[in-house]
């Protein structure tokens, strides 16, 4: 699972780097400030720091908004990089859950001895 979190942080770089087609607008310096704010989001998923990746990914949405007003980046990137980067919050889960299985089992309770039928007191005749 932890592939896929990755996988999507990758994503959120290619954007980044490529921009998102003809129509789209990022300027160099919106490119490396995505840049910059992917590499944290990759850092913090690979050492398993999800608050650090929380925090980084807040900070990559923020950018994002302030790049998008001040004309640095068109709303569909930036629509397109915020939408990864909200795959990869909601998948922030997966880095930290474990796989262990663990057995626990219940012992049964005593064998209660074999009823024993008293014959005595019966006469034969």
């Amino acid at each position: 699972m932890r592939r896929l979190v990755v996988g999507v942080a990758l994503a959120i770089a290619g954007i980044a780097m490529t921009g998102c087609g003809s129509q789209s607008t990022m300027t160099p310096s919106a490119r490396a400030t995505l840049q910059t704010d992917v590499v944290a989001v990759r850092q913090a998923v690979g050492l398993r720091h999800v608050r650090r990746a929380h925090a980084d990914l807040v900070r990559l949405q923020s950018d994002v908004r302030k790049l998008e007003a001040d004309g640095n980046l068109s709303v569909p990137a930036g629509a397109k990089v915020v939408e990864a980067a909200s795959v990869v919050q909601a998948n922030l889960i997966l880095i930290t859950t474990t796989t262990t299985t663990t057995t626990t089992t219940t012992p049964l309770p005593p064998l209660k001895p074999p009823h024993k039928h008293n014959h005595e007191g019966r006469g034969v005749g």
